[in-house]
């Protein structure tokens, strides 16, 4: 069964990871729609070199204590090792 939609004053915060076993997530290299850039530009947070797991970990414990999408933006930045534009 499908989690309930937000209730009203939350906002919801997608994070993109890369599934290729090494390597961070790109930044700069494509611009088409679809690309890091398209999806950065949207508001989607990188996880920068941590893999989809740990980063849905992440991402399950700031959720679960409140954060912001600021905060788990910047946990993404420190956590991921990686300077978002």
């Amino acid at each position: 069964m499908a989690d309930p939609p937000p209730s009203p004053g939350h906002v919801a915060v997608f994070v993109f990871a890369s599934r290729t076993g090494a390597g961070s997530v790109l930044a700069t290299t494509y611009g088409f729609a679809g690309s890091e850039q398209d999806l950065l530009g949207r508001g989607l947070i990188s996880a920068g070199f941590l893999d989809p797991l740990k980063a849905r970990l992440l991402l399950h414990v700031l959720l679960s204590r409140g954060a912001s999408r600021e905060e788990v933006a910047a946990a993404f930045r420190a956590g991921g090792l990686y300077g978002q534009p």
